[in-house]
C-alpha cells in the first residue's frame, strides 16, 4: 500500500514574525542564487529573494510531548555583520497526527526546490515516527514530511507526509526501519528538478537463499517534478541497497544509509549520491565502515557504484575496529573547478594510540568523474601543520564543512571537534580551519573556538561547539558564512538551550531562540544529524541520535 497524506491540521506553528521579502540588490548572488547540481547541502532560499536563509533544528523542544522537536527559520538579509534577521520568520513543529515523545523533529532536514517553482522546500526526516498501516501501528518505521516553500513564504504551511511505501512502493514498513534517518538532495537524472534521497538504515532484507537479514539498510529516491505540491506523488521512485541498484553485499548490521551527501564528480548535469555505512565490517574488522559512490545518469537516475573503504590499499591506513569510516560526509571543489572532491569523516578512528581521536579523508575528484583514490590524504590532529594534537575522545571530523575563512578566494576545510577541551572547558568544542590554496589544501591550520575573538563568546565545559555546521551566503555578498551549532549552551539560566554562531567575512552574529520559545534541553543548533553523537539503534523507543550519553565514552 502506498501512503501519502496532506499534513493533518497543517503543522501547528508559532508565527513569530512575517518579514517582508527583501528587495533584490545588484552584485554578488542577489537575485540569482546558483543552484548547481551539487552545491553544499545546506544552501536554502525559502522566499526566493536571492538571500540564503538558515533553518535551525531544536530536536529537544517540547510542545505536547517530550523531545517532540521543532525548527526555526531565519531569513537572510543585506547586512554584513548580522546577515540573518534575528527574529525567526517561522517556527515549524511536527504534524499533529505523528507528534510523539522522542520524535526529535528537526534532527534531519534538507532544503531544495522539489517542485520547480523557484522557492526552496523543506524536507524533514522523522525517523522515529510511528505510522499506522492497514490498521497496524508500526513504531519507529519513520516518515518524511515536505513543506513547500512558496506557500511558506506567505506564512502558510502546506505539504505532504510520505511513508516509505509512498516514496518507493517496493518494501513494507517494519518497526525500526528508521525511514528518514538521513536526507540529501540532488538532480540525479539531470532533468533540472531537485530529487530527494531518504535513508532507512534499519531496514531488514530477505535474500532469496535464506532468512531475514537485520539492519542491512537502504536509500529511497523520490524524483521531483512541477506537480509534486499538488499531487503528493513523485515523478518516479527508486530503492537502492547494497547489491540492489548498486554494488555491495547486504549483510546484517551494515546500516547502509547512516550518512548521505550528493556530489557532482563528473561536472555534468546529473548528480551522484554518496552513501555511508560506517558500521559495516571490513576484512573482519568490526564497524570499520565503507562509503559507496553511486553515479547519476542523465534520464536514468542513480546506477552502479564504487565502494571506498580502508580495505583498499590506495586509502591510507588499515581498517580499525569502531573506526566509523564514512560517519560524516561532505563535498566541495577545493580547486574551484567543475568537479567535486569528497570529504569523509572517521570520527572514531584511533590516532597514535589515542582512542576516538578522529580523522578526515580528502579524495580529489577528476574531470572524467572518477575519484582519484590514489591521491587520498588522511588528516588528523597529529598531521604536519595541523594545530593542536590528537587526544582521546576528541572526535575530529565529527562535522565537516567548507568556507573561505581568510577571504583569499580559496575554500578552506572546516573540521568540527565537538569534544575538544578548550582551556579549562572540558568538551567545549572547536573547529579546525585548514586553509585552501591553488593546489587544494595547504599545511596551514588554525584552531578556532568560542574563546577566540574570531568566534565570540566563551568556551565552557560540555557545550559541544561545532556539533553541526551549516553554510550559506546569507547576506548575498558572494562570501560563504558558517553557522556553527552549540546545542548544549546554557541560556538565561536554563541548561542545554543551545545557540548558533554565524561567522565568515565580516559576519559575527549569535542566534538564540526567542524568549517565548526558550526551553531547557531544546538543543537549538542542529542543522542535520550529528552522526558522531549517537548512531541509529534498532530500538524504536531509544533516544538514539543527538544524545551524548549514547556515545558510550563521553
Amino acid at each position: 500500500m502506498r501512503i501519502m497524506t496532506r499534513l493533518q491540521n497543517p503543522l501547528r506553528r508559532t508565527l513569530l514574525a512575517i518579514v517582508a521579502i527583501l528587495a533584490v540588490v545588484a552584485g554578488g548572488l542577489a537575485g540569482s542564487v546558483d543552484r548547481a547540481a551539487a552545491e553544499p547541502p545546506s544552501f536554502c532560499d525559502i522566499n526566493n529573494d536571492g538571500f540564503h536563509d538558515l533553518i535551525v533544528g531544536a530536536p529537544g523542544w517540547d510542545q505536547d510531548f517530550e523531545n517532540e522537536g521543532a525548527m526555526l527559520i531565519y531569513l537572510g538579509r543585506n547586512n554584513a555583520t548580522d546577515p540573518l534577521n534575528p527574529v525567526p520568520f517561522q517556527a515549524l513543529v511536527s504534524p499533529r497526527d505523528i507528534a510523539a515523545t522522542n520524535n526529535q523533529y528537526g534532527s534531519t532536514f534538507v532544503c531544495a526546490d522539489f517542485d520547480a517553482d523557484g522557492f526552496d522546500d523543506i524536507a524533514v526526516g522523522v525517523s522515529k515516527a510511528q505510522i499506522n498501516l492497514d490498521g497496524d501501528s508500526i513504531p519507529g518505521a519513520g516518515l518524511v514530511t515536505i513543506v513547500f516553500g512558496e506557500p511558506l513564504s506567505r506564512g502558510s504551511i502546506e505539504g505532504w507526509n510520505f511513508t516509505q511505501q509512498a516514496f518507493s512502493g517496493e518494501t513494507d514498513a517494519r518497526p525500526g526501519d528508521a525511514f528518514g534517518f538521513e536526507l540529501s538532495w540532488g538532480d540525479y537524472d539531470g532533468d533540472g528538478v531537485a530529487d530527494l534521497a531518504a535513508s532507512a538504515p534499519g531496514q531488514d532484507f530477505f535474500p532469496d537463499a535464506g532468512g531475514e537479514v537485520s539492519n542491512v539498510g537502504s536509500v529511497h529516491i523520490g524524483y521531483g517534478h512541477s506537480r509534486l505540491a499538488q499531487s503528493g506523488v513523485f515523478d518516479r521512485t527508486q530503492m537502492i541497497a547494497q547489491g540492489f541498484n548498486t554494488k555491495g553485499r547486504p549483510r546484517a548490521n551494515n546500516f547502509f544509509g547512516e550518512s548521505l551527501v550528493s556530489a557532482n564528480f563528473a561536472g555534468d548535469i546529473a548528480t551522484d549520491l554518496v552513501v555511508g555505512a560506517p558500521r559495516e565490517d571490513v576484512k573482519g574488522v568490526r564497524d570499520a565502515g565503507t562509503v559507496t559512490v553511486i553515479k547519476g545518469k542523465i534520464g536514468r537516475g542513480l546506477r552502479g557504484g564504487q565502494i571506498l573503504s580502508k580495505k583498499a590499499k590506495k586509502i591510507p591506513g588499515n581498517p580499525q575496529v569502531d573506526g566509523r569510516f564514512g560517519a560524516t560526509l561532505f563535498l566541495t571543489s577545493l580547486l574551484g573547478d567543475s568537479t567535486d572532491d569528497l570529504l569523509i569523516g572517521a570520527p572514531r578512528e584511533d590516532v597514535g594510540g589515542k582512542v576516538d581521536a578522529g580523522a578526515v579523508y580528502v579524495i580529489p575528484g577528476k574531470a572524467n568523474g572518477k575519484l582519484q583514490v590514489k591521491r587520498t590524504v588522511r588528516l588528523h590532529q597529529d598531521s604536519p601543520g595541523i594545530a593542536d594534537k590528537a587526544e582521546a575522545g576528541d572526535l575530529f571530523g565529527a562535522s565537516l564543512s567548507i568556507a573561505d575563512w581568510n577571504g583569499d578566494g580559496f575554500f578552506d576545510l572546516i573540521a568540527g571537534v565537538p569534544f575538544e577541551d578548550v582551556r579549562k572547558g572540558r568538551d567545549a568544542g572547536a573547529i579546525h580551519v585548514i586553509q585552501g590554496n591553488a593546489k587544494g589544501l595547504s599545511r596551514r591550520d588554525s584552531l578556532q573556538h568560542q574563546s577566540r575573538r574570531s568566534i565570540g563568546g566563551r568556551a565552557k565545559t560540555g557545550e559541544l561547539f561545532a556539533t553541526s555546521i551549516s553554510v550559506g551566503n546569507f547576506n548575498a555578498n558572494g562570501a560563504i558564512e558558517m553557522a556553527i551549532g552549540v546545542p548544549l549552551e546554557n541560556v538565561a539560566g536554563m541548561r542545554d538551550v543551545g545557540r548558533v554562531n554565524i561567522v565568515g567575512g565580516l559576519a559575527r552574529q549569535i542566534l538564540q531562540p526567542p524568549p517565548d520559545l526558550l526551553q531547557a534541553g531544546m538543543r537549538f543548533g542542529s542543522f542535520n544529524r550529528a552522526v558522531s553523537l549517537g548512531t541509529y539503534v534498532n530500538n524504536p523507543t531509544s533516544t538514539g541520535v543527538f544524545d551524548p550519553a549514547n556515545t558510550g565514552t563521553h
